[in-house]
């Protein structure tokens, strides 16, 4: 025979609900005590740099330890860091509890710098101006020398007509014909996504008849028109492939055509070349 189950009483639930709701207040508290207290800045980290140095985007954000890991400003920070330097393109911050924070940074892509009226500009691969430089700063940032079609002349000061023409940091490269920009920048697309690029020092893509690459200081390509470019560079790469196993050490130009065999006129010998 089974015995009858217990009548819950009125009482009985008041006294549950009491330690559930116990239980639920006793647990927010706890977790809102930790949340104060235990979440608070100890480690900064910075990813993704490669231009700038982990060193300067903390000085420009200057965290003290122990401030409370949500009471640090996102948009200052993102501010700061892109004042700090030209080559920022975004800034990203995440809170990994409870002590860490961390700030991701996405810089603009360096890739080229040009001379405009003997000064020479640092620009991104989407023809933005970073900063001034010069020939041998850009070097070492791995920077390409490029020649664009002529580029449009800033309007000078109105206080000062007669200023010298610079170009201005983070603003895009405007060119005195329009329709260059989308063709420099179709090219210049084409010769990334070669092998060539990664052996390039100089680009000439000022004059649409006469477009010629630098390889290091051993060899020149030229390639004529702008017709079947792509083609073209693809012929250059399996030309320097036999070069650099069969002529290894000498310096000299390569005359690549549409359908013409590619010829190498010799030019020199590098000295040192086991160095």
């Amino acid at each position: 025979m089974k015995k009858s189950a217990t009548p819950i009483t009125p009482s009985v639930l008041r006294f549950r609900r009491f330690w559930i709701l116990f239980g639920f207040f006793a647990v927010a508290v706890l977790f809102s005590a930790y949340f104060l207290i235990f979440c608070r800045v100890q480690t900064v980290s910075v990813e993704n740099t490669a231009i700038i140095t982990e060193q300067a985007v903390l000085d420009a954000v200057d965290i003290q330890a122990g401030r409370h890991l949500y009471a640090v400003s996102e948009a200052k920070i993102e501010r700061a860091v892109m004042k700090g330097s030209p080559y920022v393109r975004s800034v990203t911050i995440k809170r990994d509890l409870p002590s860490t924070l961390r700030i991701l940074v996405e810089e603009y892509d360096l890739a080229y710098y040009i001379e405009y009226e003997k000064r020479y500009y640092l620009i991104t691969d989407e023809f933005l101006i970073l900063e001034e430089t010069t020939p041998e700063e850009a070097a070492e940032k791995g920077a390409v020398f490029l020649k664009l079609p002529k580029l449009k002349d800033p309007e000078p000061p109105e206080d000062d007509p007669d200023a010298p023409k610079v170009l201005t940091p983070m603003e895009t490269l405007v060119f005195a014909v329009k329709a260059d920009k989308a063709w420099s920048l179709s090219l210049l697309s084409a010769i990334r996504e070669t092998a060539v690029s990664e052996s390039i020092t100089a680009i000439d893509i000022s004059d649409p008849f006469d477009l010629h690459l630098q390889i290091a200081d051993k060899y020149t390509i030229l390639l004529g028109n702008e017709r079947d470019f792509a083609k073209k560079l693809g012929r250059a790469k399996r030309a320097l492939e036999y070069l650099s196993e069969s002529a290894y050490g000498l310096t000299g130009i390569l005359h690549v055509q549409k359908d013409a065999p590619v010829t190498f006129e010799f030019t020199g010998v590098i000295e040192n070349v086991d160095s």
